[in-house]
């Protein structure tokens, strides 16, 4: 990833995006292409807030009508 690409489409993080020094990076598992919910933020936010939850990390959203 270069800094001019930092914070627009495609948001994507893969150990290859890192620096050379990086030696032992750490992304979120699931950063492959074919995975359609880092597509958008949205589908990435959706995505993080769904499995943050799971894991009792964050309360889920409360649904109103």
């Amino acid at each position: 990833m270069t800094v001019a690409a930092y914070g627009a489409p495609p948001f994507s993080c893969r150990p290859d995006d890192l620096p050379a020094e990086i030696g032992e990076p750490y992304v979120f598992p699931h950063l492959e292409p074919q995975h359609r919910q880092w597509e958008t933020l949205e589908s990435a936010l959706d995505w993080c807030r769904g499995l943050f939850a799971e894991l009792g990390l964050i309360q889920p959203p409360v649904e109103t009508t």
